[in-house]
């Protein structure tokens, strides 16, 4: 929802791709007053960690991002354990099984933090 938002901002649509879909604003057009963007103080680590689970990111890209992701002071312990765990992953469990404990590192911090990820397939 917070990605849609931010899309409309920037495009007029929830997607770039669909802005041929969407008539251009008006000026009878207003936003509604009570309207109040979700909180997206930790909208880029979400999107890392989805992109990873989807496939889209390897194990060091998702680190490459944490790498440079601003989060909540709260959390950034948790971040910066996560990337331990992953380098542990990486370097010290064989290849095929890689991806899978990597996948159980997120999913857990994910749990831990309260955070459902809604996945595009």
């Amino acid at each position: 929802m917070l990605e849609a938002q931010k899309n409309y901002l920037r495009y007029g649509a929830c997607e770039e791709t669909a802005t041929q879909y969407v008539r251009k604003q008006t000026e009878q057009d207003k936003r509604d007053p009570v309207w109040v963007s979700i909180n997206d103080c930790l909208y880029e680590f979400i999107l890392a960690c989805r992109k990873f689970i989807e496939g889209k990111y390897s194990i060091a890209e998702l680190q490459h991002n944490f790498s440079w992701i601003t989060v909540p002071d709260d959390i950034e312990g948790e971040l910066k354990q996560i990337d331990i765990n992953l380098d542990m992953i990486r370097y010290c469990t064989l290849e095929h099984m890689q991806r899978d404990e990597a996948l159980h590192v997120v999913n857990e911090l994910l749990k831990k933090m309260n955070i459902t990820i809604e996945i595009n397939r």
